[in-house]
C-alpha cells in the first residue's frame, strides 16, 4: 500500500487495511471487463454567499447540496486545460428552475468555484479501496473548515476554501490533515454499508507526500478513499432521486431522478479557481510520478476472497498486471492483462537529404518501433543563378540560385548591373525667372544618383495698364466705373444702387368713407414720377344716434334695441339694459307623489312654475297623508284576561312597543301567545314591535269550560292540528276519527316518535289541553351529511371531517385577517370567525375589506324532509350586529308566488301567478335563539308550482328604528 494512502489511514485509524472492489463474476478472469475512473464537472453554489456560479442566472436556494449531480455539467477541455458551460446546458438548468436564459458560455475564471465528482465506471459490486488525484496548483479546495448560519428556521453549513482567510464565528475546523467532501454525494450516503464506520466518511483533501516546489501541482491531493462493512455492496445502481440532472448525458428528469447503472459515485469535491494557468488532473503512481495507472492500491471482488493475485483486477505494483484503469478525459488504456509480446522488427532505410541526415526506422509487428544506422546531410549545390531585376543607375541588383537537389535558394550581387538602369528625373527646379522680352531655365534632377539637366522656359505675357471712368447713378438706374487699358482692353466695376424716387409732400384725394380709408398722392423732387398711397384714419365712422327697442325681452333676459347710420345704410344692434319683464308664477302642481306605508307618511313635491317660460321657481317636499301604522288584533278569551292592548283591532304607529300580560282566571292556566298558527312565546309577559299587521291570540286551558280547544303542536312550535271551542262529545268523536293521521313533521336530525300524552288519553280529553309531540335524534348514520367551502380554516368537533358533517352540527371558519363573511352576497357575521349550525350544503367567503354592519338573512338551501318526496326542509341563516335587538324572525312563503307577494304586509293575500297559493308565514316561535341557523318544513303535494320563500328578521338598529330585512327569493321546483 501506497505511503499517501498508509499516511491518511494512520491519522484515523491505526491499523486499517482497505482496498476498493471492482464488479466482475467470481470466475472471471483478469482483464475481463475496463473500470474506468471519471471526472464529472459541474456547477456549484455556495448558499451562504447567495449567488449563482455564472452570476447570470438563479438556481435552487440549496444548488450546493446537488453539487456534481443535480447543478449544470462543465466540460473539460485536457489540451488547454481549461473548463466550460455550454449557454444549452445553462438554458435547460434555468428553464427547470424557470430563471432568465443567458446567451453567451460560461467560461470558469478567476475566484470562479466548480464542483468535481469521482465516479467509477463498469462497476457491479465493492469491497474497499484506495486511489488518488493530483490536481493544479492554481486550484483552491473547499474543507478549510466548515461553519453554520441559519436559512430561516433552518440551519445550513458553509464551506471555507483553503485560500481563504476570513473565518465565521461558527468557523468549526476538521480532522486535521483532512478535508471532508461534500457528503451528499459521497459513497457514505448514497450506498448502505459504505464507509458507515465510527471513523466516517474517508474520502478527502490530504497532503501529497511526493509534492516537489516549483512543479505546477498541488501539496494536497483528492484521496477516494472507500471500506465497506461487509463482505461487498452491490454498487450496480443509485437512484439520484435528490438530484434533477444527469451529468452522463446532459438531462433533466425531476419526476424520477436517474439511475446510475454500472457506474459507482464515490465523492464530489469544491474547488475554486485562481484563473491563472491551465485546470489539471492525474492520476498519481506509488513513486510520485504523474502517469495514467493507478496509485499502487489493489481491488478485489470481495474481502472474504482476501487479497490473493488471481483475484487482482486492476494495477498491481510488482507490474505483472498492467492496469486498465485510465482517467476519462486522458483516455483509456486498452491493454486488459495478456501475456507479454516477443518484439518482430522489419527495418525501413530513409536517405539523407541536403539539411537531414538519413536512418534506418525498426517496426515490430505490435507497433513498437526504434531508429539506428544514421547517414550524414549532403548540403546544397548552387548552378544556375538568374537577375533578380532589382539593379538602379546607381547600384548593382542581385541574382539568385535554387539548389539543384532540393528547393532552397541562394542569392548574390549581380556586378555591373546598374549601367544599364535609367535615370529617375525629379518635376525640375525655376532656375532662371521668365520675363516679356526673355526666356527662363528650369533644371531636372535624378532622384537616384543626383545627376542634372536643363530646359527652356518661355516669355511672360503682356500686362495691362487700365484709366477709370465713373457714372453716377440716378433714381431708376444704377452708377459704375469704366476701366480701359492702353492696348484696348476694357471692363466695369464699382457698382452703385439706383438713388429712388424721394416723395414727401402726399394730398389727399379726398375719396374717404363712413367705413373705408381713401387715398392720397406726391410727385418725386428729382423726377416726374407719382406716388398715390392709402390715406390712413381717413374714414368718417358710422353716426347712429336714434336706437329704437326690438321687443324681444324674455322673463329674465334683455331684449336689444337697433339704430340705422344717419351718413349710409349700415345698422347697429344693442343690448336693451333693463327691458327683462320678469317672472310670473303658476299654481302649485303636486310631482313625485308616494303613497303611504305602515312606517311613512304619503309625500309629494310641490313645485311652483313661472305662467310665461315654465321655469322652475321652487320645490318642497311636503306630507300629504299620515302614515297608515300598524294593525295589531287582539283575540278575546274567556278564560283569561290580557292588559296591553284592547280586545279587537288596534292601531299603532309603526314600530310602537307592544307588551302584552295574560292573566288567566280562577281554574284556568296561560298556554303562551299564538301568531299565525305558531305558539311563539310561552312566558305571560310578551314583548313585540308594531312592524306589520298580525293577529295574536293568547292560549289559555280550563278544565271547568263548556267547550274546550285542544291543539297539537311540533317541537318548534308549530300548530299541527287543533279542535277550537267544541263540546266535548263533537271532540271525543272528531279526535277518534282522525287520530291515526294525526302526525308531526319530521326534521333532518329528528324523526317523530309519539305524543307526549297517550291515545287514550287524548282520545278521553274532556277540558283544554295543548299537546306536543316527542322526537327521537336520528341515528347519526342516517343524518344527512353536508360540506362547508371556504379558503379559510374549517374547525369541526372530534371525529367530524368535511364533507361528512351532519345536519346542526356546530361550525366555526376562522381566518385572523377576515372583516366579516359572506353567503353569496349577503353579509352574515362580522370578525375573523364564524360559528353556525350546518343545515346544507354552504359556501362562506371571508371578506377583506372593512364593511358597514347592518342585519342581514339569506335562504342557504333546502333539503327533502326523511320519508317525503315533496316536503322540504328550508333553512335560513341570520345576522344581527352587536348595537342591533332582535325582535321576530321567520319566513314569508307560498305556492308559485312573486318576489313582490312575498311580504309580512300581504300575509292571507292571493298569489296572481297561475296555480299560485295564498301567502303565509311562520314565525320563531320557541326555536333555538341561540343559533343564527333556523328552518322550517313546507312542500306542494301535487307538485305543481314551485316552493317559493324568503326569511326575515325584524331588528331595531342603532338608530332606535324598526326594520324588517328580507331575504332574496329562494325558489325549490319539482
Amino acid at each position: 500500500m501506497q505511503k499517501s494512502f498508509k499516511k491518511a489511514i494512520a491519522c484515523l485509524l491505526a491499523v486499517l487495511m482497505v482496498a476498493f472492489a471492482m464488479p466482475f463474476s467470481a470466475f472471471a478472469a483478469v482483464g475481463d471487463y475496463e473500470p474506468d475512473v471519471q471526472l464529472q464537472f459541474s456547477s456549484f453554489f455556495d448558499a451562504n454567499e447567495q449567488t449563482d456560479p455564472t452570476e447570470k442566472a438563479a438556481s435552487s436556494a440549496d444548488c450546493f447540496e446537488s453539487a456534481g449531480l443535480a447543478a449544470f455539467p462543465i466540460q473539460y477541455d485536457a489540451a488547454t486545460g481549461t473548463l466550460k458551460a455550454t449557454k444549452e446546458d445553462i438554458n435547460t438548468y434555468n428553464e427547470y428552475w424557470e430563471s432568465d436564459p443567458v446567451d453567451e458560455d460560461w467560461v470558469i475564471g478567476e475566484d470562479d468555484i466548480f464542483a468535481v465528482t469521482i465516479r467509477f465506471d463498469n462497476v457491479d459490486i465493492a469491497a474497499s479501496g484506495n486511489v488518488n488525484i493530483r490536481f493544479s496548483d492554481n486550484l483552491s479546495p473547499a474543507g478549510l473548515g466548515t461553519y453554520t448560519y441559519k436559512d430561516g428556521k433552518k440551519d445550513k453549513t458553509g464551506y471555507i476554501f483553503c485560500g481563504d482567510n476570513t473565518k465565521p464565528a461558527s468557523f468549526k475546523n476538521e480532522t486535521a490533515g483532512f478535508r471532508e467532501p461534500i457528503a451528499t454525494f459521497s459513497a457514505s450516503t448514497l450506498y448502505a454499508g459504505m464507509n458507515d464506520t465510527l471513523i466516517g466518511d474517508l474520502s478527502c483533501i490530504q497532503e501529497d507526500p511526493f509534492a516537489e516546489d516549483g512543479d505546477g501541482w498541488s501539496d494536497e491531493m483528492m484521496t477516494a478513499t472507500l471500506v465497506c462493512t461487509g463482505d461487498y455492496i452491490d454498487v450496480s445502481s443509485i437512484a439520484a432521486s435528490n438530484g434533477f440532472f444527469n451529468i452522463a448525458d446532459g438531462t433533466y428528469d425531476s419526476d424520477n431522478g436517474y439511475t446510475y447503472d454500472g457506474k459507482f459515485i464515490v465523492a464530489t469535491f469544491v474547488f475554486q479557481y485562481s484563473g491563472e494557468g491551465a485546470i489539471q488532473f492525474a492520476l498519481q503512481d506509488p513513486d510520485g510520478s504523474l502517469d495514467s495507472e493507478l496509485n499502487g492500491a489493489s481491488f478485489f471482488a470481495k474481502k472474504s476472497e482476501g487479497l490473493a493475485k488471481e483475484f487482482a483486477t486492476t494495477y498491481a505494483p510488482n507490474g505483472e498486471n498492467p492496469g486498465s484503469m485510465k482517467m476519462t478525459f486522458m483516455g483509456k488504456n486498452t491493454n486488459k492483462g495478456e501475456a507479454p509480446h516477443e518484439h518482430s522488427y522489419t527495418p525501413v532505410v530513409t536517405n539523407p537529404t541536403c539539411t537531414e541526415q538519413g536512418y534506418t526506422t525498426w517496426t515490430c509487428t505490435c507497433g513498437d518501433s526504434y531508429t539506428d544506422t544514421y547517414v550524414d546531410a549532403t548540403g546544397h549545390s548552387f548552378t544556375n543563378y538568374v537577375s533578380d531585376g532589382n539593379a538602379t543607375c546607381k547600384d548593382d541588383g542581385t541574382k539568385t540560385a535554387k539548389c539543384d537537389n532540393c528547393d532552397v535558394t541562394d542569392t548574390v550581387v549581380d556586378t555591373g548591373s546598374k549601367d544599364a538602369v535609367e535615370h529617375t528625373w525629379d518635376d525640375g527646379v525655376v532656375t532662371t525667372q521668365p520675363t516679356e522680352s526673355s526666356k527662363g531655365v528650369r533644371t531636372y534632377t535624378c532622384s537616384v544618383c543626383g545627376a542634372t539637366r536643363t530646359e527652356d522656359i518661355d516669355p511672360l505675357p503682356h500686362t495691362h495698364n487700365y484709366t477709370p471712368v465713373v457714372t453716377n447713378p440716378t433714381c431708376t438706374e444704377q452708377g459704375y466705373t469704366t476701366w480701359t487699358c492702353t492696348c484696348g482692353d476694357s471692363y466695369t466695376d464699382t457698382y452703385v444702387d439706383a438713388t429712388g424716387h424721394t416723395f414727401t409732400n402726399y394730398v389727399s384725394d379726398g375719396n374717404a368713407t363712413c367705413t373705408a380709408d381713401g387715398t392720397k398722392t406726391a410727385k418725386c423732387e428729382n423726377c416726374d414720377a407719382t406716388d398715390t398711397v392709402a390715406d390712413e384714419g381717413s374714414a368718417t365712422g358710422h353716426s347712429f344716434t336714434n336706437y329704437v327697442p326690438d321687443g324681444n325681452a324674455t322673463c329674465t333676459a334683455d331684449g336689444t334695441k337697433t339704430a340705422k347710420c344717419d351718413n349710409c345704410d349700415a345698422t347697429d344692434t344693442v343690448a336693451d339694459e333693463g327691458s327683462a319683464t320678469g317672472h310670473t308664477p303658476a299654481e302649485a302642481v303636486y310631482e313625485n307623489e308616494t303613497e303611504a306605508t305602515k312606517k311613512d307618511p304619503a309625500t309629494a313635491e310641490e313645485v311652483i312654475y313661472c305662467s310665461k317660460c315654465k321655469a322652475e321657481l321652487s320645490r318642497k317636499t311636503v306630507e300629504t297623508a299620515p302614515a297608515l301604522g300598524v294593525t295589531v288584533t287582539l283575540n278575546k278569551s274567556d278564560i283569561g284576561l290580557v292588559e296591553g292592548l284592547e280586545v279587537g283591532a288596534n292601531k299603532l304607529a309603526y314600530g310602537t312597543d307592544i307588551t302584552l300580560t295574560a292573566t288567566p282566571v280562577e281554574g284556568a292556566k296561560f298556554v303562551g301567545w299564538e301568531i299565525g298558527g305558531n305558539i311563539v312565546s310561552n312566558e305571560a309577559t310578551f314583548t313585540t314591535k308594531a312592524a306589520y299587521d298580525f293577529t295574536i291570540t293568547p292560549v289559555f286551558e280550563d278544565a271547568a269550560a263548556a267547550t274546550i280547544t285542544v291543539t297539537f303542536y311540533d317541537k318548534y312550535g308549530n300548530t299541527i292540528k287543533q279542535y277550537k271551542d267544541m263540546d266535548v262529545a263533537d271532540y271525543q268523536a272528531a279526535v277518534a276519527a282522525e287520530f291515526d293521521s294525526i302526525t308531526a313533521p319530521t326534521y333532518p336530525s329528528y324523526t317523530f316518535k309519539e305524543w307526549d300524552k297517550s291515545k287514550d288519553e287524548i282520545l278521553a280529553l274532556d277540558a283544554s289541553t295543548t299537546i306536543w309531540a316527542i322526537y327521537d335524534k336520528v341515528e347519526e348514520t342516517q343524518v344527512p351529511k353536508y360540506t362547508v367551502t371556504t379558503n379559510a380554516d374549517v374547525i369541526l368537533p372530534a371525529g367530524i371531517v368535511n364533507g361528512e358533517i351532519p345536519y346542526d352540527t356546530q361550525v366555526t371558519v376562522r381566518d385572523t385577517a377576515a372583516k366579516a363573511w359572506k353567503v353569496g352576497e349577503t353579509t352574515v357575521a362580522y370578525g375573523s370567525e364564524y360559528t353556525f349550525y350546518v343545515g346544507s350544503d354552504v359556501a362562506i367567503d371571508p371578506v377583506y375589506e372593512t364593511v358597514v354592519e347592518k342585519a342581514t338573512t339569506t335562504v342557504i338551501g333546502a333539503n327533502l324532509v326523511a320519508g317525503s318526496d315533496y316536503k322540504f326542509n328550508i333553512v335560513a341563516t341570520r345576522n344581527v350586529p352587536d348595537g342591533f335587538t332582535l325582535v321576530d324572525y321567520g319566513f314569508v312563503y307560498g305556492k308559485n308566488l312573486t318576489d313582490a307577494e312575498l311580504d309580512l304586509d300581504k300575509v292571507g293575500t292571493q298569489g296572481a301567478n297561475a296555480n299560485a297559493g295564498a301567502v303565509k308565514d311562520v314565525h320563531a316561535g320557541t326555536r333555538n335563539t341561540e343559533s343564527n341557523e333556523f328552518a322550517f318544513n313546507y312542500g306542494i303535494k301535487a307538485k305543481n308550482a314551485p316552493v317559493t320563500a324568503k326569511s326575515f328578521v325584524i331588528v331595531i338598529n342603532k338608530d332606535g328604528d324598526t326594520e324588517i330585512i328580507y331575504s332574496d327569493m329562494f325558489t325549490q321546483n319539482y
